[in-house]
């Protein structure tokens, strides 16, 4: 397997060894094979500045790939969509013409993966791929692979701000005086309600999956839904900083706070890793399809 590691400076993920396929006893739970991320070096082809707008761009170019990969209904489905993506690291000022930056996108959806990779090793979406009004070429895919959670110890940081909000329905269970229908959690409110919340979503995300009757075993092997969905507990967790974003939806310019996290799990079981690593995948908190909460073990 390749390991995977993790740039402090800029909350990137390394890969530092070939990619392979895992075989059936790498994978959590005893699951069929599933190839949840793919990785792309990225060459500029001019040199651009660094655009504070660029992270939009970026979305476009990915739901560009998503709809020739015949997945366009995900644009404008409701509910969670099961993708998420890195920024492009490492971070740089200005793209320099030659220089190199990478882009990982991640599913639970093995399906998804697979034509994503198909449709990125195209010939003539490797010569030039545009965000915004920079222009690169793939010069490397590598993938689909697995990261392989297992039954033990696992840290992760956020390669990107995870977004949680706290409903009013929750704002006296942590202590919270607002009457807004709901908060961004940030530093001001009690860490027990981001690691609340964010175990919440987890759920939902795995039951609406099932619900869906998605072709994923490892994320319903407990019986399907309306059962307990079996997730690891959080050893330690630590806040790194809280970080404000602008996006766009449906064309209305929006703020939204997010936070940037190292967070320690502690798989009991088979089911219970193979769950957070549908959780990793899918991408932690709110708004992953773009691009918030991508997640990578330390």
């Amino acid at each position: 397997m390749p390991k995977i590691g993790l740039n402090r400076r800029s909350c990137a993920p390394l890969i530092n060894a070939t990619v392979k396929a895992p075989s059936s006893k790498e994978i959590p739970g005893n699951a069929s094979p599933s190839k949840m991320r793919v990785l792309l070096r990225l060459e500029p082809l001019d040199e651009y500045l660094y655009d504070n707008d660029y992270h939009y761009h970026l979305q476009a170019f990915v739901y560009s790939m998503i709809r020739e990969a015949g997945y366009g209904s995900l644009h404008n489905a409701s509910g969670y969509k099961y993708f998420c993506f890195s920024n492009l690291f490492p971070y740089q000022r200005s793209f320099m013409k030659g220089s190199e930056v990478d882009l990982v996108l991640s599913s639970p959806d093995a399906e998804l993966v697979s034509k994503l990779a198909q449709v990125l090793n195209r010939a003539e979406i490797k010569q030039e791929v545009k965000i915004g009004k920079m222009k690169f070429k793939i010069s490397s895919l590598s993938g689909p692979f697995h990261i392989g959670v297992k039954n033990e110890p696992i840290k992760l940081r956020s390669a990107t701000p995870i977004i949680i909000r706290i409903p009013s329905s929750r704002y006296a269970e942590y202590g919270i005086p607002s009457e807004r229908p709901y908060l961004f959690w940030r530093e001001t409110i009690p860490l027990e309600a981001f690691v609340k919340q964010l175990r919440d979503n987890m759920e939902k995300k795995i039951t609406q999956y099932r619900s869906q009757e998605r072709a994923l075993d490892y994320a319903s092997k407990d019986g399907g839904e309306g059962r307990e969905v079996p997730l690891p507990e959080v050893l330690s967790y630590r806040f790194v900083k809280t970080v404000s974003k602008p996006i766009t939806v449906k064309g209305e310019r929006q703020q939204v706070i997010g936070s940037i996290w190292e967070l320690e799990f502690a798989p009991q079981s088979a089911l219970e890793a193979s769950n957070l690593e549908f959780a990793v995948d899918s991408g932690f908190g709110e708004r992953n399809s773009l691009g918030f909460g991508f997640m990578n073990p330390v």
